[in-house]
């Protein structure tokens, strides 16, 4: 005998719809820029190649573009700006410091030398270098004094220098000392530093008399009281590095050779004359032309180009420390200017996997996003270089599927999968797909992850993939039965996917349903903006949502849909510059989009938050049901011997489950709220949900609350009314638990911004289904028994809910109990058990009947 599910009726869904017309238009409707992608600020410090730098007073300091003269602070790890630098542009100047004061010095053809106090945040024009003109100087200070040399000329590129100037800032005077010796060619685009004393001069490039380019590593030592060069050890051949000298010892990081950069950080020792590789730099492609500077007891480099194309700025920023030998991520330079980047949400924090800024590099970063903090924080880059990958979420895990690479006169496409462990920060490999491809689109529906569509080396596809998580396998699905296409979007309202737009062999604006339980597709409303591509899609409150894109222009508008209806409305305009091939990804009620291809040469760095409802229009109800598990009829209340134990995570447990929230996950309560006892106690955490009136099937918005004892759904916060980010209207109202069977209100429920009371304990309020709800006593409790999570319990039988609580006491040992917040503790007492007292096989068999224990008892939601 079987419990069956009901389903809901024709008239439901017709006169349901009136109803919830009316719904999302309480909407804030509102977009509010956000901290730049990969930067905990707006607009933060734009810095060019070789971008003049240095160290003073414990905090550092870079002149970026347009002459923005930037701080660093390493106590908060914080960029302010301090106005503009007054001398000329330059890059690749001489900089150096002296006591309590910052100098820069020539570069870029210029001759003059500015001096800056901290202290009063000043400039001060000082007399001007007297050597010639010249690019790609070196400078360092010893004492009182500083010294640029070396250089290219600004007058002819193939010629080096090898003099060498002394300032005395005092008399603010410059005299020329002993050139540099044995630098055949001279040199150009080197480091210097200086240790205890002593100035040491290396590496760089010079031109023989062929015109030929050479890069050495080779290293001289100046004494400024004999005025004179003496060679020393050599380095590793490269130019353009940054260079440091710190509690007597040198430091030389990064740089390029012909045709190589380098990532290594090398320490010098003068005592032995010495250097060794002490670390590599936190980001292994490496990179030249950065900036650094010394501030406290740690070295700091940053930005700098990627070796591949000039064009390409970085804008991280890394902490050295000598005594561990090791890279630490800091407050980025600016945003991260990319496209084709991807992100997806998860729980309460986004993940972003770097794109492109030009087409022959690929950033691997990986950096985490938390909006309730507005920061961002870097992680371990993302193994695969590849860009316009396939992105989707299952469970903890964010999967990363396929991409493609565009080189100089070539393309390739990848086959390959990785997966984003959440709580970890960890990466690791998943089975490859079939066939390789780029700008495919991607998503998760019913435990399961799905590519399809994009372009490849035959052309663009229309093929489709699922992935079984369990199995790490791929197979086939039905085909795409539009015309085949790439830059596509899909999204996902409740248990179906929408797909469309794109570029097949034109712009195509239609749309699709996917129906992932049958493997079928629907034509529907074709998108109500122009046919584009490029465009990114994203889902709120039961209404599916496409933004920007390019029609030929770089579009901002943003347009809604309405799966009921199959109709859609244009919304408020997204307030960021017009761009394709952005990115997009929601976290709790709120949407994401930035980065993206702003023109056909550029791209952008800003992200935006939509708000469909804010705070003052959403719903607010307290809800009360009770758990058959932990509920005592004697008393009338539920136990917290899970809480009593210390067991209740601090963290919602349903992400980690697969439950596929709406406009949730994440949610997390405090060590005070599951110390409250009595009759306010925590049970344990459960999930709320509003339905659709029109389609109960339909969960337009969750929420992962916590249930006291006595039967009270609350907030996080364990008093306050549970919200959801919706406007106010009808809507069915479902609670459900991980090891119980859900119920839902048979009638919908009109709720407000004014907190309404749902009592699903009691038999006055009707249920969805027959029999959706135990009674026990006087009061209605929800069924026990489901440790599988598959919607249903059973005794015996494939996929039973008896055999789990079995295993998990191990299997062999009936008699065996385990400690623990487990699935398998249907009576929440903090303890699995097989047998004996208050064991958790026997809520099964009661629950299914237990003179008939194969009956199958189902979930009364539709």
């Amino acid at each position: 005998m079987l419990f069956y599910q009901q389903l809901p009726g024709r008239i439901l869904l017709i006169t349901g719809l009136l109803v919830f017309a009316q719904l999302g238009y309480g909407q804030s409707n509102t977009w509010v820029r956000k901290n730049d992608v990969g930067y905990n600020g707006q607009d933060g410090p734009r810095i060019g190649l070789s971008a003049p730098s240095f160290g003073v007073g414990g905090k550092g300091y870079v002149i970026g573009v347009s002459n923005q003269f930037w701080e660093y602070d390493p106590a908060t790890d914080t960029w302010s700006s301090l106005g503009v630098f007054p001398g000329g542009a330059r890059s690749s100047a001489a900089c150096f410091t002296i006591g309590s004061k910052g100098y820069v010095s020539v570069g870029s053809g210029l001759n003059d030398t500015w001096e800056y106090d901290p202290v009063l945040n000043t400039w001060t024009l000082k007399a001007a270098f007297p050597g010639l003109a010249r690019n790609g100087p070196s400078g360092f200070a010893i004492g009182t004094k500083g010294y640029v040399c070396v250089g290219r000329s600004a007058q002819d590129q193939f010629t080096s220098l090898n003099d060498v100037w002394e300032f005395d800032p005092q008399a603010n005077t410059w005299t020329q000392k002993a050139n540099v010796t044995g630098l055949v060619g001279g040199r150009a685009f080197a480091v210097a530093f200086s240790i205890a004393g002593k100035g040491y001069l290396g590496t760089g490039s010079y031109y023989n008399g062929n015109q030929e380019l050479f890069v050495t590593g080779e290293f001289r030592e100046y004494d400024p009281a004999t005025d004179s060069w003496i060679t020393r050890a050599s380095i590793s051949a490269r130019r353009d590095a940054v260079a440091f000298g710190l509690n007597g010892k040198g430091y030389v990081c990064n740089g390029r050779t012909i045709g190589l950069a380098e990532d290594r950080i090398q320490e010098y020792d003068p005592a032995s004359n010495t250097w060794t590789n002490v670390g590599d730099f936190g980001d292994t492609a490496g990179r030249h032309q950065g900036f650094g500077f010394v501030a406290g007891s740690s070295l700091y480099v940053g930005g700098g180009a990627y070796y591949g194309d000039f064009s390409k700025t970085y804008y991280d920023f890394w902490a050295y420390e000598p005594a561990s030998d090791q890279f630490t991520p800091r407050q980025s330079v600016g945003g991260l200017t990319m496209r084709n980047s991807r992100a997806f949400g998860l729980g309460s924090q986004a993940h972003f996997i770097g794109g492109s800024a030009y087409q022959d590099l690929v950033s691997q970063e990986v950096w985490d996003y938390t909006p309730s903090t507005n920061t961002w924080t870097k992680q371990p880059a993302s193994p695969i270089s590849y860009e316009a990958g396939a992105v989707f979420t299952l469970g903890e895990q964010g999967y990363v599927c396929t991409g493609e690479r565009n080189y100089p006169g070539s393309i390739s496409y990848s086959n390959a999968s990785t997966k984003y462990a959440m709580t970890s920060g960890a990466w690791s490999s998943a089975a490859s797909v079939s066939a390789g491809r780029g700008q495919a689109i991607g998503f998760s529906a019913g435990g399961k992850g799905y590519i399809g569509l994009g372009v490849s080396a035959g052309g663009n596809r229309n093929d489709m993939w699922r992935h079984d998580p369990v199995l790490n396998t791929w197979i086939m699905l039905a085909n795409f039965p539009g015309a085949a296409r790439r830059e596509a979007v899909a999204f996902r309202i409740g248990d179906k996917v929408y797909a469309g737009t794109g570029y097949g062999i034109m712009l195509l604006r239609d749309m699709w349903m996917y129906d992932p339980a049958t493997d079928t597709w629907t034509q529907k409303a074709d998108f109500g903006g122009t046919a584009r591509r490029g465009a990114v899609a994203f889902t709120l409150g039961g209404k599916g949502y496409i933004a920007t894109g390019d029609d030929g222009t770089k579009r901002n508008d943003l347009w809604e849909y309405d799966p009921i209806a199959d109709t859609w409305t244009q919304r408020a305009s997204f307030s960021g510059a017009g761009r394709s091939h952005a990115m997009a990804f929601v976290v709790g009620s709120k949407a994401y989009v930035g980065n993206g291809a702003t023109s056909t040469s550029g791209s952008a760095y800003d992200m935006w938050e939509y708000t469909a409802v804010d705070a003052a229009n959403a719903v607010q109800l307290r809800p009360k049901v009770f758990l058959e598990g932990p509920f005592n009829s004697g008393t009338g209340l539920m136990s917290d011997a899970l809480r009593a134990a210390g067991l209740v995570p601090l963290s919602e447990p349903y992400t980690a489950l697969g439950y596929e929230h709406a406009m949730s996950g994440g949610e997390t309560t405090t060590p005070a709220v599951l110390a409250v006892t009595g009759n306010n106690a925590i049970v344990d955490w459960v999930v709320v949900e509003l339905r659709h009136p029109a389609q109960p099937s339909l969960v337009v918005a969750s929420v992962c609350a916590l249930v006291q004892r006595d039967g009270d759904v609350v907030g996080v916060d364990g008093a306050s009314p549970v919200r959801l980010y919706v406007g106010a209207g009808n809507y069915h109202v479902a609670i459900r638990h991980r090891n119980h069977l859900g119920a839902m209100t048979a009638s919908t429920v009109a709720l407000t911004p004014t907190a309404s009371t749902v009592d699903l304990s009691t038999s006055s309020t009707a249920t969805y289904g027959t029999n959706a709800r135990k009674t026990v006593g006087s009061v209605q409790v929800l069924w026990a028994g489901d440790p599988t999570r598959d919607n249903s319990v059973r005794y015996t039988g494939s996929g039973n809910d008896r055999d789990p609580i079995l295993v998990k006491v191990g299997g062999t040992m009936p008699n065996s109990t385990v400690a623990g917040y487990f699935q398998e503790d249907v009576n929440l007492d903090g303890l699995v058990k097989y047998t004996g007292a208050s064991n958790d096989r026997d809520p099964v068999l009661v629950n299914v009947g237990s003179t008939t224990p194969n009956n199958v008892r189902l979930q009364q939601l539709p």
